[in-house]
């Protein structure tokens, strides 16, 4: 689920998002917009609080681009940049299956 918490959707924007538990390792994860251009449709946003830093990482920045394909269908390109503690390597370790 994603709440809202301030701002209007734009740059500053913060988002709550609570996971079902078990699904991420985590429940609780704060996010800030800190980039965002609608004509080149792309946005940047960074975890404040919860989520990915509760498992030890320091830095955890997604970058969000949509590449139009044709007048049906996109591409989204995502970047992920983090950083994360040498100790906390071992709890982030994980596989996901789509």
């Amino acid at each position: 689920m994603r709440e809202r918490t301030r701002g209007d959707g734009g740059i500053g924007t913060i988002l709550k998002k609570t996971y079902t538990p078990g699904s991420h390792g985590f429940f609780v994860q704060r996010e800030k917009f800190t980039k965002y251009d609608n004509e080149k449709r792309m946005k940047e946003l960074e975890v404040m609080e919860g989520g990915y830093l509760d498992l030890g990482l320091i830095l955890f920045h997604v970058h969000f681009e949509i590449i139009e394909k044709d007048n049906d269908s996109c591409i989204i390109k995502s970047t992920i940049e983090y950083d994360i503690k040498e100790e906390a390597i071992a709890n982030t370790s994980h596989t996901w299956d789509y």
